[in-house]
């Protein structure tokens, strides 16, 4: 089992004890035989109803059941990905698959799965859709995803009642970062797979049993807005993890004689590392996110400030931005262009109009070249969080500017694969500013186009004129890990004023 890590960076040192009830408690798995098959389903305990799946990453799945996991042999239900044509996939159905919550038809029985289910980049093609072959594993740190976390699909249900119910236990905490306090308590869940192995199996998780269940997830919680993530194991450590389904229980029984993430999201830098054994495997420093980078030119009389996700390889992918602090005390705000397509934080992607040169702010999960330098043009796979709310994401015609950034908003790529989600070299960046942990980085993946209606030194901080705090999470090209951190420029006791070269150059012909 491959260590699984999840990163945290800090503003400053002081730090805050975790919310024990906030987002993403841990796994919960319900077993049960249906003819000559046993299915697992497992949900992603939560601790409020309101609370929204964002995706699962970093996740060893896997089974000693002959066989490998059963998939039906069909085009659309050979691999990972639910069946969204035939609408085949259910919490009844004899196939495994992934899912970003459930979708209930009225008038249809059964719980479906959710529409809105993508792969990260560690799904091979092959083992996402099953071409040609049932994909009876789950690739070693695979992750998928909600491409649409506001969605109505994306739901909390009950846990009450659910048959042969096995949790997770609290992972302990490790530097600064507090523990995961396990799915004992949820009464909430997203489901987000199902499983189906061949035969009525007595299932027995961990490392010495036939399934092993060990991920991160990512849950948006619903009360406060924070993002929280955790790795979980299922069982919980200690726990009995013998899952016998009811119905087998019954016919033995007939036949035997005998028997505080913290709500200031930027004080936190540590690196957290889980695993199913005992043994723990630090994460590579230089792997996935390194922390942010920031480029400030003048055109015309605007500052543009160009942001990056500094990734540690030309091979990274961009996965989201989230929790984020972006604020100016500039008079009128984030400047935004004047029509319906740019007045909001959504990039146009329709009419092309939002480029690395526009007088208009956006946000962006990489760009494309279209025979331009890299980047000049936002992607067009880029997707508001729930944080991003009414009309600062998507304006409509009599909607205002948004001039402000929401409280905790994030943005994400709807498709990790797509040729514009690439990074691009950082060397010879105008204006550069290093975020913390940013400083030796040499890719970067554009994320954020911020315009000032100024020609003042930016500057940046509380005490400046533009502030940047956020987390991100990025897919390591080498590694296949998913790390997150936190990065805020400038890095904790750099420079923070950024004037522009032409006007330092034209004060010294002067002087």
């Amino acid at each position: 089992m491959k260590s699984v890590s999840f990163v945290f960076a800090i503003a400053s040192a002081a730090t805050l004890a975790p919310i024990a009830d906030a987002g993403f408690m841990g796994f919960v798995a319900f077993s049960r035989t249906s003819g000559a098959y046993t299915m697992i389903d497992v949900f992603c305990a939560v601790s409020n109803a309101s609370d929204k799946f964002l995706n699962v990453y970093n996740a060893e799945i896997t089974t000693t059941v002959a066989g490998g996991f059963y998939q039906r042999d069909t085009a659309d239900t050979r691999g990972w990905r639910p069946d969204g044509s035939g609408s085949t996939s259910t919490r009844a159905s004899i196939d495994s698959f992934m899912t970003a919550g459930s979708l209930r038809v009225a008038g249809y029985p059964g719980v479906y799965a959710g529409s809105t289910t993508s792969a990260d980049p560690n799904f091979t093609s092959s083992a996402w859709t099953g071409i040609g072959i049932a994909a009876n594993g789950v690739p070693s740190l695979a992750g998928w995803y909600t491409n649409n976390p506001p969605s109505e699909q994306n739901a909390a249900e009950s846990l009450t009642g659910l048959a042969g119910r096995r949790n997770s236990g609290p992972t302990a905490g490790e530097g600064s970062t507090g523990p995961t306090v396990g799915s004992q308590g949820a009464a909430w869940g997203i489901w987000c797979s199902h499983l189906v192995l061949s035969g009525t199996q007595q299932v027995v998780f961990g490392a010495a049993g036939n399934v092993q269940f060990h991920a991160s997830a990512s849950i948006k919680d619903g009360v406060t807005g924070v993002t929280t993530q955790g790795v979980s194991t299922i069982p919980a450590p200690g726990a009995i993890a013998m899952l016998a389904a009811a119905a087998r229980l019954g016919r033995r029984r007939r036949t035997s004689s005998t028997t505080d993430r913290s709500s200031v999201m930027n004080t936190k830098n540590t690196l957290l590392c889980a695993t199913l054994g005992t043994a723990a495997l630090a994460a590579p420093a230089s792997a996935g996110f390194m922390g942010f980078v920031a480029s400030v030119r003048e055109i015309g009389g605007f500052r543009v400030v160009d942001v990056f996700a500094a990734v540690s390889n030309a091979s990274d992918r961009f996965l989201n931005v989230y929790d984020a602090t972006i604020s100016t005390t500039v008079a009128g705000g984030f400047y935004q262009g004047s029509s319906e397509l740019n007045k909001a934080w959504r990039p146009d992607t329709t009419n092309w109009t939002s480029t690395r040169n526009s007088i208009d702010s956006f946000m962006t999960a990489g760009g494309t070249n279209y025979l331009l330098p890299a980047g000049a043009y936002s992607s067009e796979t880029t997707a508001g969080d729930p944080n991003f709310t009414g009309s600062s994401w998507t304006p409509t015609a009599i909607s205002a500017p948004a001039n402000t950034v929401p409280a905790l908003a994030g943005w994400y790529t709807n498709d990790p694969t797509a040729d514009t989600n690439a990074t691009e070299g950082l060397a010879g960046l105008p204006g550069r500013v290093n975020g913390s942990g940013a400083s030796g980085a040499q890719f970067g993946i554009w994320c954020s186009h911020l315009v000032l209606q100024s020609t003042s030194p930016v500057t940046f901080g509380a005490n400046g004129n533009l502030s940047y705090g956020a987390f991100a999470s990025i897919k390591d090209g080498v590694t296949g890990i998913t790390t997150q951190g936190f990065s805020v420029i400038p890095a904790p006791g750099a420079v923070a004023v950024l004037g522009l070269a032409g006007i330092a150059a034209s004060r010294r012909r002067r002087a």
